[in-house]
C-alpha cells in the first residue's frame, strides 16, 4: 500500500513538473491545425488580401509613423475571434507561432501580435513589420527563448501562401518607449521580433530584426531571368550551440517517464512478493 501510494505522489510531482511541456505540446498541436485550416482557406481572395496589404504598407512610407510599446495595451475587448495574418516560424527555437493583427493582452495569450502601425508582415521594400510575443508563460515559450538567436539566425513568415526568409542582422536591448528602431528604413525590407527582457522582470523590451533575404529557390529563378543575385545578405554567423527550454523539458519529459517506469516496476515487485510470502500461523 505504501509503494502504491508513493508512485500515486512520484505521478502527480511529475504531472505538475512536466505541465509546461504536455501545455507546449498541445498548444503546438493546435497551431499546426490552425496552420492547416489557414492554407485551405487561401484562395481567390489571397491577391485582393495582398493587394490591399501593399496599399496600406505604401501609404505608412509617405506618412510619420506613430509607434507604442507593444505590450503598452493593458485592455482590449475579448474576442471570439481574431485576424489571422499568417505564421512565423523560428527554428532554433522551435516555434511555429500565429501572427494575429493587435497587440491586447488576451491577442498575446494566443500566439504573436502585429504591432499596429507597423508594416503588415507581407515584405516589400520600405516595409518594417514589427511582430510581439510574450515570454515565460506557463502554458506556452511563444518568445520565451527569443535571446537565443544571434545574428545570421533566420525565421520564415507564411503569410498568403508566400515563405519569406529573414536572417537576423540586429539585436537591440531597449526601454519600452525607444522605439525609433521599430521605423522603416527606406528600400530595406525588415521584420522585428519583440519580447520582454529580462525574463521574469520585463522592465525592457528584445528587438530582434531580421532582413529579408532569398531563399534557394528564389534565387534559381532570378538566375533563370537572368537577374544578378543580391550581395545583401547579412553573413551568417555559426552561433555556440545553447539548449532551449523546449529541449530542456522534452529531456525532463523522457527522464520522467523513466523514473514513473522503475517506480511501477517497483511497486509491482513489491505487490508479488507481499502475494508469495507465506503467512505464519500463531
Amino acid at each position: 500500500m505504501r509503494r502504491a501510494i508513493f508512485v500515486l505522489i512520484l505521478l502527480v510531482g511529475l504531472g505538475v513538473l512536466n505541465y509546461p511541456y504536455l501545455s507546449t505540446l498541445y498548444r503546438q498541436h493546435q497551431q499546426m491545425q490552425l496552420a492547416q485550416e489557414y492554407e485551405q482557406q487561401l484562395s481567390q481572395q489571397s491577391g485582393q488580401q495582398l493587394e490591399q496589404s501593399q496599399q496600406y504598407n505604401a501609404a505608412l512610407t509617405a506618412q510619420d509613423q506613430s509607434l507604442l510599446d507593444a505590450f503598452s495595451q493593458t485592455e482590449g475587448e475579448q474576442q471570439s475571434e481574431y485576424n489571422l495574418l499568417g505564421f512565423v516560424e523560428i527554428p532554433k527555437i522551435e516555434q511555429y507561432l500565429p501572427i494575429y493583427e493587435g497587440t491586447t493582452p488576451d491577442i498575446l495569450n494566443q500566439g504573436v501580435g502585429h504591432l499596429t502601425g507597423s508594416s503588415l508582415p507581407i515584405g516589400g521594400e520600405s516595409t518594417h513589420a514589427v511582430l510581439a510575443g510574450h515570454s515565460g508563460l506557463h502554458s506556452q515559450l511563444i518568445f520565451t527563448d527569443l535571446e537565443q538567436l544571434v545574428v545570421g539566425d533566420r525565421f520564415t513568415l507564411h503569410v498568403l501562401g508566400e515563405e519569406l526568409v529573414y536572417a537576423v542582422d540586429q539585436i537591440l536591448t531597449v526601454d519600452p518607449w525607444e522605439t525609433q528602431a521599430l521605423e522603416i528604413e527606406e528600400g530595406r525590407d525588415l521584420v522585428t521580433l519583440i519580447t520582454c527582457v529580462p525574463y521574469g522582470v520585463n522592465t525592457h523590451r528584445l528587438l530582434v530584426r531580421g532582413e529579408r533575404v532569398e531563399t534557394p529557390q528564389e534565387s534559381k529563378t532570378d538566375a533563370d531571368q537572368g537577374e544578378a543575385p543580391s550581395d545583401t545578405e547579412p553573413t551568417v554567423v555559426v552561433a555556440a550551440a545553447g539548449e532551449g527550454r523546449m529541449a530542456t523539458q522534452k529531456r525532463i519529459w523522457w527522464i520522467s517517464l523513466v523514473v514513473l517506469g522503475a517506480a511501477i516496476v517497483w511497486a509491482l515487485l513489491g505487490v508479488r512478493k507481499k502475494k508469495t510470502t507465506p503467512s505464519h500461523e500463531s
